[in-house]
């Protein structure tokens, strides 16, 4: 079946529209991810990566999206980022962050659910400007208070260019 969309004489094809749709959706310039054993995530154990920045007029922002399983003994759990100039290991940004997971008044999932998880995409950081082109490095460590924290699966990360 066909099921064209018309807008002022213009006819539009559902394929058509999604490999337009697919052309605003912007590639990550770095992304890092990482699954944890099935014991959870330790305090030790940090997830890191290094990027390079050719173009300093453009504007960015982190992403996180995380996966958990209902072994996640609270609501959420908490991560620390930092992105630093790798060669001199100035701080560019850093700050903690809280991913709410699930409701604190009844458990139910705030993200995605899936058959044995739920995951969920948070925005960390918006408006982040480059000042010099070179390598840079993120790094992500868990703050929560117990170690290993059960119930993360997955931890992703993206720098995605907000201007295109």
């Amino acid at each position: 079946m066909h099921f064209p969309l018309s807008f002022n004489k213009i006819t539009l094809s559902p394929i058509f529209v999604l490999i337009l749709l697919s052309g605003c959706l912007s590639e990550p310039t770095f992304q890092i991810s990482k699954e944890m054993d099935r014991g959870g995530w330790t305090i030790a154990d940090s997830i890191s990566g290094s990027f390079k920045i050719g173009d300093t007029e453009s504007t960015f922002q982190l992403e996180a999206t995380s996966w958990v399983t209902e072994d996640l003994p609270t609501y959420n759990h908490y991560i620390f980022v930092s992105i630093y100039k790798k060669q001199s290991k100035e701080v560019l940004f850093s700050g903690q962050y809280n991913l709410d997971m699930f409701r604190p008044e009844n458990g139910e999932p705030l993200g995605s659910k899936s058959e044995n998880s739920t995951h969920r995409t948070f925005i960390l950081l918006k408006g982040i400007k480059f000042k010099n082109p070179g390598e840079y490095e993120l790094k992500v460590k868990q703050l929560d208070r117990l170690d290993p924290m059960p119930g993360v699966q997955k931890l992703e990360l993206k720098l995605v260019n907000e201007d295109t």
